[in-house]
């Protein structure tokens, strides 16, 4: 039926005019309902809207909340409120766990508050990219080495900054010392020419380069002897705690070698460690010098039958092999084994003064002549740098006498590094 045209305007105002809901339009013979693309576009532009502002919004609300957290910490820093820094700054770590700043600050007030485990915890979990990783990993070494009595956790730490940043000399200095103090010589050997070679040696580096097969310090019982109560099965730490003992006189002073007793407790300390630790190089090499200097050739035959393989490694066997060699009228093959001393640690005076020895009975007096002179002027270098307080203390006198040694024993690699840190 056809409608007039007044109609179809009347039915359409009724309509737009109806409370119900407007129908979507069917499209012809489709049988399924389309929204207009009006409301597409409506939607889709909302959904961007939010898609935006919502991160733009939570972004500018963190670092308003970040902001309030640093300012609360610093307030409780100045005013020196650590029980305050503390509850912040767990807050702050609470809800931003990996935050570096939260975590410096409850190291800080952990340490003030003497809760150090805590503090080494919060300072060990700074990311290696944080500004302040290197400052943060040195206060938790020094934490672990000292306060917590963990020197070799400290030493973990103190890797970690050289792997954070290899030239960085604090790191350096601490390794360089922790292992000259636990008589570990290979690494000690090690992280001197590393760092040599990187050109971040410190200034007693090269002291402890000359020193390194008679190394000795006045604090070294009592350092060991306290490491030694949180870690008692610790062999390093065993072995070092026995050197030093009997290198100590009954007045707590180091010792000059042989001659003076030690006390009955520390020889049998030293005892009980070597034969805890029977093939422990340390222990081994100090019961061999003594056999030398007694000339026990029967306990150097047993000691040097006792070494393990890393003993090959070390110049000090060489030493004693040659010296055993000699006294039982093996010249030749006791200047080979000098000389095999001598090629692994070339400031080693008393292979060269054993070496001198041998040569004399080769009759080769003119080559003993040289090497002996050489090792006069190690032996006396050795008793300047023993007579100093500790190996920092280096004045000119003694860099002198230590470049004029370097000289005439050191690879050229070390002599021109020693001489570029001099001038």
């Amino acid at each position: 039926m056809n409608v007039p045209a007044d109609q179809h305007s009347s039915a359409a105002n009724t309509a737009l005019s109806s409370s119900e809901p407007v129908q979507p339009v069917v499209a012809p013979n489709s049988g399924k309902k389309t929204i207009r693309w009006e409301w597409w576009a409506y939607g889709i532009t909302l959904a961007v809207i939010l898609a935006i502002a919502v991160p733009v919004s939570y972004r500018y609300w963190a670092q308003s909340q970040r902001a309030a957290f640093k300012r609360q910490c610093r307030e409780a820093v100045s005013r020196k409120k650590w029980d305050e820094l503390l509850a912040r700054a767990q807050a702050w770590h609470k809800w931003e766990p990996r935050n570096d700043d939260a975590l410096v600050f409850l190291a800080q007030a952990a340490a003030e508050l003497k809760q150090m485990p805590l503090a080494v915890e919060s300072l060990g979990s700074v990311s290696d990219t944080y500004k302040g990783a290197l400052q943060a990993l040195a206060f938790r070494a020094e934490m672990q080495f000292s306060d917590l009595n963990r020197p070799f956790d400290a030493e973990a730490t103190w890797l970690r900054m050289i792997r954070i940043q290899p030239r960085a000399d604090l790191p350096r200095q601490r390794l360089i010392y922790f292992y000259a103090l636990t008589l570990q010589r290979h690494k000690l050997v090690a992280q001197l020419e590393e760092s040599i070679r990187l050109g971040c040696e410190p200034p007693e580096a090269y002291t402890y380069l000359i020193m390194k097969d008679t190394l000795n310090f006045s604090d070294g019982l009592a350092q060991t002897t306290r490491w030694r109560l949180a870690d008692p099965d610790n062999e390093i730490l065993a072995a070092a705690q026995a050197v030093y003992a009997v290198k100590q006189t009954a007045s707590e002073m180091i010792a000059s070698f042989a001659s003076e007793t030690t006390s009955a407790d520390a020889e049998a300390l030293f005892e009980k460690a070597l034969e805890r630790y029977p093939q422990n190089l340390e222990l081994l090499a100090l019961k061999l010098d003594r056999a030398v200097f007694e000339g026990r050739t029967d306990v150097v035959l047993s000691s040097l039958k006792q070494a393990p393989g890393s003993a090959g490694d070390d110049s000090r066997f060489w030493r004693f092999r040659g010296w055993l060699l000699s006294v039982t009228q093996q010249p030749e093959a006791a200047e080979k084994a000098l000389l095999k001393a001598i090629e692994l640690n070339p400031f080693d005076w008393q292979a060269r003064w054993a070496l001198a020895d041998v040569l004399r009975k080769l009759q080769r007096t003119a080559e003993a002549d040289g090497i002996s002179r050489i090792a006069l002027e190690g032996k006396l270098l050795q008793a300047k740098i023993f007579e100093r307080p500790n190996a920092r203390d280096v004045d000119e006198q003694l860099i002198r006498a230590i470049h004029a040694y370097l000289q005439k024993t050191a690879p050229l690699w070390i002599r021109e590094a020693f001489d570029q840190r001099v001038d």
